[in-house]
């Protein structure tokens, strides 16, 4: 992995590469550039400290949100998950929709958060969107390099997608409390909202200091697997923390 030093002599090489590609007159092969760029991301992943607000990661494009963050087009839509409080209405669904052939279902807590979208590409974390109006969210990459439980690299080729709620667990949420307490400030309302706002700050630091934490639930993109309780089993092995499930037998 390159030192911090020469990290910082990509920033300005990486962006006056991008320059010339947007104006039409590119400097470097593609091939050169993307290793050139790996190199950059690689250090970033290892080191989301120290990295500099002017690097090419956090560039955003000309269509960014009243927070300043870009706007991205989700590939796959990114849906509200409906619910159900119980067998009965599971039964239900599973009638209405393409599922009513099977027998069984797997069934887990729906957790309440900020969705995110998580994209790899050849193993590596390569982006971090919010679900925004399902169409289009925020990229958040930065912010999620800070939380720890987000595998910033999987066992895998290719493109995945990787969904799942970023979440403010809530003895984590009192503790961070507690030192608002201690300093006089005003406390925090509650852990979902404020796991939301969080994600949404421009200062990358308050994710590590409020400790926030990702539990996936789905593969919406690179996954083989027949099942939905496969791709759970699959998030495991590849790091990831996922919700309680169970294999209900309707």
């Amino acid at each position: 992995m390159i030192d911090f030093f020469e990290y910082l002599d990509l920033i300005p090489k990486l962006n006056e590469w991008n320059k010339a590609y947007a104006d039409g007159n590119p400097i470097v092969s593609d091939s050169v550039y993307d290793g050139e760029y790996k190199k950059l991301k690689d250090f970033e992943i290892n080191q989301p400290d120290m990295i500099e607000t002017d690097s090419p990661t956090q560039k955003v494009d000309d269509s960014v949100s009243s927070g300043g963050f870009a706007k991205v087009d989700h590939t796959i839509p990114m849906l509200s998950i409906a619910n159900s409080m119980n067998l009965d209405e599971l039964r239900s669904w599973s009638q209405d929709k393409h599922t009513k052939n099977c027998d069984k279902q797997t069934i887990e807590f729906k957790i309440d958060g900020l969705a995110m979208s998580l994209i790899y590409k050849n193993g590596q974390l390569s982006d971090a969107i919010t679900r925004g109006n399902g169409k289009t969210g925020d990229r958040v990459y930065a912010n999620a390099l800070r939380i720890d439980d987000i595998p910033k690299t999987i066992d895998i080729q290719g493109v995945v997608e990787v969904r799942g709620e970023v979440i403010w667990l809530k003895d984590d949420f009192d503790a961070y409390n507690k030192k608002l307490e201690s300093l006089g400030k005003e406390l925090m309302s509650n852990p979902r909202n404020g796991a939301s706002g969080t994600m949404k700050s421009k200062d990358p630091q308050e994710i590590t200091d409020r400790v926030l934490s990702f539990v996936g639930y789905s593969i919406v993109q690179g996954s083989d697997n027949n099942l939905h309780s496969e791709d759970l089993e699959q998030l495991t092995k590849w790091g990831f923390t996922v919700s309680e499930y169970y294999i209900c037998q309707l």
